[in-house]
Formats: C-alpha cells, sequence, structure tokens
C-alpha cells in the first residue's frame, strides 16, 4: 500500500486549479460576482458565504446558528452549510442584501455562484500504464483507496460497479449510500460503491420549470444519487471501474472493460444536473467527501474563465481538502483535447 497512493497523484484528475500556500484575502469582504448572468436588485441569486469560524459570537451556540442570523429574512434561503473544507453557507440573496451581507463582522467573502461544465479524461495507455509490470501492479490496482467523485451522480446496475472480489470497506469509512425515491441505497450499494449523495435537490429551477424547452425537470433534475446523464457513471467507471471480460455496443467492438483503479472503492457525490454544476454544490460535495474520508477526489468539471485563486470558491474548497490530506492533481484536459 505504500505505493498506492503516489500512482493515484496520476490517475485521477481534479480539473480545478490548484491554490497557493496561503489564501490571499485580497479586497477583504467584497463581494467576487462572474458577470455570467446579470440580475436586478430584486432577483434573489445563489451566493456562496465563506466565513471566520473563530469570529463568532459567543452568544451563539452553534456556527449554524450564527448563520441562521445572518439571514434574518429567512433561514429557509440557506442552501448548504459548509465545515470541512472550509466554513461558510451558501444562500439565495438579492445583490442588495449579498452586499450588506459582505460587510457582517466575521463575513470573509462572498461570492456569486455559478454553473461549471461537465468534462472527460482518459486513459492509462496514455500514462504508459500496464497490467504485467510497473506502477499499475505493483499498488494493487488501487485495492484500499476510496476515490469520491464529484459529478452527474451514478447507476449502480452497471457492471463496472459490481463488487466481486473485494472485501468489506475499511471500518475507518464515514460514508454511506443515502436512500432516496428510485435509490434504493440497501440493494444498490456494495464493497465496490460505498458512498453515494445527492446535493442537487437545493437547486433553483429554471423560469418555468424547464431545463429546456422540452425536458421537463422532475425526469432529468432527479434529487437522488441516480446518474439520468451518464457522465458521472462513465467517469466513476473510467477511474475505478471493476473489470468486464466482454464489453460491447450492441454486440460490436467487444473487448475487455477496467478502471484505472479497478480494485478501488466509489463513492459518489452528485453536484451536477443536465444544466451544470452549481459551484455551491461542488463544494458541498468536497466538503461530505473530505468528512467521510476519502482518499482522492476525482472532478471532472470545467468551463469557466481563469481567475485569482482567492477569487474561486472551488480553488478555496480544495486547498482546504488539500489542507486534510485529500489528495488530487490539477490537470486541466478534456473532450476538447
Amino acid at each position: 500500500m505504500a505505493s498506492t497512493l503516489p500512482i493515484f497523484c496520476l490517475l485521477v484528475l481534479v480539473l480545478v486549479q490548484s491554490t497557493h500556500s496561503v489564501i490571499i484575502p485580497e479586497h477583504k469582504n467584497s463581494i467576487v460576482e462572474h458577470k455570467l448572468h446579470p440580475s436586478t436588485s430584486s432577483s434573489h441569486d445563489t451566493y456562496i458565504v465563506q466565513t471566520n469560524h473563530l469570529a463568532k459570537p459567543s452568544k451563539f451556540a452553534t456556527l449554524g446558528h450564527w448563520y441562521t442570523s445572518m439571514v434574518a429574512i429567512s433561514s429557509s434561503r440557506i442552501m448548504y452549510t459548509y465545515g470541512t473544507v472550509m466554513h461558510g453557507f451558501a444562500v439565495r440573496l438579492t445583490e442588495g442584501e449579498a452586499r450588506r451581507m459582505s460587510a457582517v463582522p466575521g463575513v470573509t467573502r462572498v461570492y456569486k455562484d455559478r454553473m461549471y461544465q461537465i468534462q472527460t479524461t482518459r486513459s492509462p495507455w496514455f500514462m504508459g500504464l500496464h497490467d504485467d509490470f510497473g506502477s499499475w501492479p505493483d499498488s494493487e490496482f488501487g485495492d484500499g483507496i476510496i476515490i469520491g467523485i464529484v459529478d452527474t451522480g451514478i447507476w449502480p446496475e452497471r457492471a463496472s460497479f459490481n463488487d466481486t472480489g473485494l472485501g468489506p470497506v475499511r471500518p475507518t469509512w464515514r460514508g454511506k449510500c443515502v436512500d432516496a425515491e428510485g435509490f434504493n441505497a440497501t440493494l444498490l450499494c456494495n464493497n465496490k460503491l460505498v458512498g453515494a449523495k445527492s446535493f442537487t435537490g437545493n437547486l433553483p429551477l429554471l423560469p418555468n420549470n424547464k431545463i429546456s424547452s422540452n425536458i421537463p425537470v422532475p425526469e432529468y433534475d432527479d434529487p437522488s444519487p441516480r446518474d439520468f446523464i451518464g457522465h458521472g457513471s462513465h467517469v466513476a467507471s473510467t477511474a475505478a471501474g471493476a473489470e468486464v471480460p466482454w464489453a460491447n455496443l450492441y454486440g460490436f467492438s467487444g473487448g475487455r472493460a477496467s478502471g484505472v483503479a479497478r480494485n478501488a472503492r466509489i463513492a459518489m457525490y452528485k453536484a451536477c444536473v443536465p444544466r451544470g454544476c452549481a459551484g455551491s454544490a461542488i463544494i458541498k460535495a468536497i466538503d461530505a467527501a473530505v468528512s467521510d474520508g476519502v482518499d482522492l477526489i476525482s472532478i471532472s468539471i470545467g468551463g469557466g474563465p481563469d481567475e485569482p485563486f482567492y477569487d474561486d470558491p472551488i480553488a478555496v474548497a480544495t486547498f482546504g481538502a488539500e489542507r486534510r490530506g485529500v489528495r488530487r492533481l490539477p490537470c486541466p484536459t478534456s473532450r476538447r483535447g
């Protein structure tokens, strides 16, 4: 196992920017806006509020109580809270409320949420890995490693997620599969798929509850960990899918299919829906993955403009994960090459 972790810095890619060893608090208490979608002063948008948890007034018993006091109008606007890789919460606010929030004592930064797009990476042959010799077999193909995948969810019935030959997950693992409509965790999870959670249920709907003119939200914007897009299942099987001896497409192009770390375990953290991946949900997924005890995080997501690290809440969250010992390798690549 001593050689297992170094190889997976090459195998599992996190498509987000790395950050410096120090977060530079330039323009403290300002609002970082990406200006992708203009909004009126009365409309509500999602904002990510980063806090200094050490500044919590003693009169509040918990951070949650403190956060609720900041959103005095309606605490139901709070969508997520963060407490592992960073401290803070995601909340629906008007532009004016966000500006006032940025001036609240203890608030370090307020970021306007934005959508990211899924991307895809491969392959072991490009990295020079071989079944019979070298780093791949020396690492026992990822045995003992738990990979947290932040994506569109997972289709657990796929043969790639069969747990044949795998023993129980290590006792220090704190994650779990969460039941949801159409997703029976007891039946669908096993010693390969050891965790499955969804963080898409709080995402605001588009006008008329439509993703596009012909796709209704209830069918494809499913809040369970199940993957209705296919990208998350593809990424999970590429990273750690079990060996499938005769994989084929309608009988054509048959051959052996296997994930890079075929003996590793998978924990899926659903943060993406067909219209994209909200930064607030991605951060919650990273926060949960690190809290659960994953060894690595794979995030095949990108598609945004370059920003200073201190203006990028995803970079802040992944830096927090790195400080907790969860490895990731920022090697941006995608279908576009």
